[in-house]
């Protein structure tokens, strides 16, 4: 029993840490063309590295700058995450479910 014990105190998830480098992150561009959140979403979900998602728009974002954001997305990674689950649940919806749009009914007997 105390080794399972231990074993579940070795396996545990960790919480995040403050980052140990004593310096704060530069900013990112407030008008930059492609943001943080999509940086985010090309690199955690569509699972592409930084150098491919810097060649994917070369002529919008360098490699410092995909750095950049995910050193941003990395520092509280469940705000983004949250975001972009919001986003996939909005965008999942069906439009023509809701009861202010319907389709207009045609009645067989009719003709």
């Amino acid at each position: 029993m105390g080794e399972e014990t231990n074993r579940r105190w070795r396996y545990r998830r960790r919480e995040a840490e403050e980052p140990k480098a004593g310096f704060a992150v530069v900013a990112y561009p407030a008008d930059a063309k492609i943001g943080i959140k999509q940086v985010a979403y090309l690199h955690a979900y569509c699972g592409l590295q930084p150098h491919l998602i810097a060649a994917k728009y070369p002529k919008v974002l360098t490699l410092s700058d995909v750095h950049l954001a995910l050193a941003h997305y990395f520092r509280d990674p469940a705000a983004i995450d949250a975001e972009l689950k919001r986003e996939f649940a909005f965008n999942a919806r069906d439009g023509l479910g809701s009861l202010s749009i319907g389709m207009p009914r045609v009645d067989a007997g009719s003709e």
